[in-house]
């Protein structure tokens, strides 16, 4: 069995710490790219000039004018505090 020498080991912790540290870069920059392909684009006809947006259904809501472009709702009722003990169903049937 060969013994190799200092310097060559450290030469070889540079290259895999170099290396690691592309793959990492590379999959930061994966990720990002995956996450803009994903995100819904704006509409430059989901606002008109009255301030109203419109809805993928068909629906309009009236913004103000300010308009936030989620698409989210509103809850329909308030949250509430409650005495009861919390309760949690999850999975199974």
């Amino acid at each position: 069995m060969r013994r190799s020498t200092p310097a060559a080991r450290d030469a070889g912790i540079r290259q895999v710490r170099s290396t690691t540290k592309w793959i990492a870069a590379g999959a930061a920059g994966l990720v990002g790219f995956f996450t803009a392909m994903t995100l819904p684009r704006a509409k430059s006809s989901a606002i008109t000039t009255n301030g109203a947006a419109t809805a993928g259904s068909g629906q309009t809501q009236q913004g103000g004018g300010q308009s936030s472009g989620s698409g989210l709702q509103g809850p329909d009722q308030a949250p509430y505090s409650s005495n009861q003990a919390p309760v949690a169903h999850s999975g199974g049937s």
